[in-house]
């Protein structure tokens, strides 16, 4: 078996195995409007891209609104899960970054991690609570995205 599907197979059991706590109700934010100049938020969402930490602690202390999407309709949550930045993943969700918010085609950050075969990620989504029962605008749910 090569390596990715080795990631498929490890991602689907820890989907499938995850404890169901409290979830928070699926919810879309709409594209963001402009802002003028460079927002906390525009900042944030580069720093998440590049994985830079201090930038994003920095932007937290500042009061940067972590739920905030960019002209994408993606959080700063969702772009790191899509790149597989564990650390990034971590300090966002420990500073209260909302794991359910539906982006681009109604897709999470679990949904995210799952697509990308990020394993650790998926782990520590579904420790902040996130759900792995929302299923995007395809009818596909976290799960069905990591086996395919």
């Amino acid at each position: 078996m090569n390596k990715n599907l080795w990631a498929k197979a490890a991602l689907a059991a820890v989907l499938q195995g995850a404890a169901f706590g409290i979830a928070f109700a699926p919810c879309t934010i709409p594209a963001a409007e402009a802002r003028g100049h460079e927002s906390l938020e525009t900042r944030l969402h580069r720093a998440a891209e590049l994985g830079n930490i201090e930038d994003i602690r920095t932007l937290i202390r500042d009061g940067v609104d972590l739920n905030f999407p960019d002209h994408r309709s993606r959080t700063a949550l969702m772009i790191a899960a899509h790149k597989g930045n564990v650390e990034v993943v971590r300090l966002l969700l420990n500073n209260r970054a909302h794991p359910n918010i539906m982006g681009p085609q109604g897709r999470t950050a679990l949904a995210l991690a799952c697509a990308g075969n990020h394993l650790e990620v998926a782990k520590l989504l579904l420790a902040g609570r996130a759900d792995p029962n929302l299923v995007d605008r395809r009818g596909q749910t976290p799960l069905l995205i990591a086996v395919r």
